[in-house]
């Protein structure tokens, strides 16, 4: 079936003369034959203003857990409207959603929100910092912990350890060591007495759903535990998602802080530690 683009080509058009290479997140620049302009969606279809209809396999890369525009999200979310967008002062809905958070995630004890996953993971290694004294990080080769210089480097589709992008402060992720996923050995050399965290994606998805080798959970936690250092998860995608506990649960390996995402808020902005 042939399928006609045009009237997503005529917004790029437009949108290139005010937004930067036409979109909003500049992976999609590259999108052949031509970055899609959606104009709706509904459960696991959504439709371009071409009228073109697609299966969304990827529901906005992880948060859409109820797909797209469930009514069960859109009648709270008209609730909440009606009362008012933001008060600047506590509600009693922080509460109930951290108790939530609580009941469901296994290594959840207290929870502290935050807008966007690089921001939670920005927050988890600043407590593992404070409560360790220490400052080195270790993160692993094909993970993606948020876009922040501190933490944006070897990240896919990079081969080797180094910033994400250009215009990056080469000093703001000094204290990064880079390690190589699913090699225990490895992460024993890398570990010492400077190292306040260790962060992963508990299943490297970023990197092309690379799943840990068998045991190799397990023997972080023990490398992790035996330093001192704290094993941070980021469950920014698995959360909620590979089970209603996140990756912890299905693989049975407690970390001592886990990074949420958008998948809180079934796509809204909201992240948590």
């Amino acid at each position: 079936m042939t399928r006609s683009f045009d009237g997503s080509v005529a917004h790029q058009e437009r949108a290139r003369k005010s937004l930067a290479r036409g979109v909003a997140t500049a992976f999609r620049a590259s999108q052949l034959p031509v970055p899609i302009c959606f104009e709706r969606g509904e459960g696991a279809r959504i439709v371009d203003v071409d009228g073109n209809e697609y299966v969304d396999y990827a529901l906005g890369f992880g948060p859409l857990l109820l797909g797209h525009s469930p009514p069960v999200v859109l009648d709270a979310v008209r609730r909440q409207l009606a009362t008012g967008l933001g008060y600047g002062a506590s509600h009693r809905l922080e509460a109930e959603l951290s108790e939530a958070v609580c009941r469901t995630v296994p290594s959840a004890g207290l929870v502290a929100f935050s807008n966007t996953g690089s921001e939670a993971v920005h927050s988890a290694i600043r407590i593992a910092r404070a409560a360790t004294g220490r400052n080195r990080v270790v993160k692993f080769l094909g993970h993606y912990d948020g876009w922040y210089d501190s933490i944006h480097v070897g990240v896919p589709p990079q081969s080797q350890p180094g910033p994400g992008t250009s215009g990056q402060d080469p000093g703001a992720a000094a204290a990064v060591t880079v390690c190589p996923w699913n090699d225990a050995d490895a992460l024993a050399d890398a570990l010492g007495p400077d190292v306040a965290a260790v962060i992963m994606e508990p299943l490297n998805v970023n990197g092309g759903c690379i799943a840990p080798a068998p045991g190799y959970l397990e023997r972080v936690r023990e490398l992790t535990r035996a330093n001192g250092s704290v094993l941070v998860f980021d469950e920014v995608i698995t959360g909620y998602r590979l089970a209603l506990g996140g990756a912890q649960e299905h693989y049975g390996v407690v970390p001592d802080l886990t990074v949420l995402g958008k998948a809180l808020g079934a796509g809204f902005v909201i992240s948590a530690v």
